[in-house]
């Protein structure tokens, strides 16, 4: 009877040591599984954050090379307001051949920035189309006051109306740049913000 009383506590004593033992490995489990979701969520994290770091730092290399181009446009735009109005014949031949070759040479992006233009965001790139298309009319009749200065026949009217458009071109020209930079300004504040949408 004490022998099966015995073994009956150590048979209990067992079963209770084995049940301790499993709840303990469950709850050791379930501590590392939380563990594990937690580091891979802290990595997660990390990765993000350094991938958007990254891309933010191509952004400013990007803009800040978009915007050292449209400095030198800005000037050459000026340079055609001057050069039109200039008496010497130098001045006048050097606009000349600006005017001329400005939708295929002047307009096209230099290779230090056409080489990070996939990361200008589709609001900048409209924008700059629409410098583009600014520019048509600033270019056309820049070239008809430089023509009516060699075509004597042509009256100052028709300079006089021509050199009217090309200050509002250049006007509108000027805007448009603007406008880019304060554009590629905001995306570089707010990088979080949606920016794949017209500004238009």
């Amino acid at each position: 009877m004490l022998v099966a009383a015995l073994a009956g506590v150590l048979a209990g004593g067992a079963m209770t040591f084995r049940y301790a033992i499993r709840a303990g490995q469950a709850s050791v489990e379930r501590s590392l599984q939380a563990q594990l979701v937690s580091a891979e969520q802290r990595l997660k994290m990390r990765l993000e954050s350094e991938a958007q770091r990254r891309r933010h730092e191509k952004l400013e290399e990007s803009y800040g090379k978009l915007m050292g181009w449209f400095f030198e446009l800005d000037m050459v735009v000026d340079s055609v307001w001057i050069g039109i109005h200039s008496a010497d014949q130098e001045v006048i031949e050097e606009t000349r051949v600006t005017l001329d070759k400005w939708p295929w040479v002047t307009l096209k992006p230099p290779q230090y920035v056409a080489s990070t233009q996939q990361y200008w965001s589709v609001a900048v790139r409209d924008l700059v189309d629409k410098f583009y298309g600014d520019t048509v009319d600033f270019v056309r009749f820049a070239q008809i006051v430089i023509r009516s200065g060699d075509d004597l026949k042509d009256g100052d009217d028709v300079k006089d109306r021509a050199m009217e458009k090309v200050w509002e071109g250049r006007g509108k020209s000027r805007e448009s740049i603007a406008k880019i930079r304060e554009q590629a300004g905001v995306e570089l504040v707010h990088p979080d913000r949606d920016l794949w949408q017209s500004a238009r």
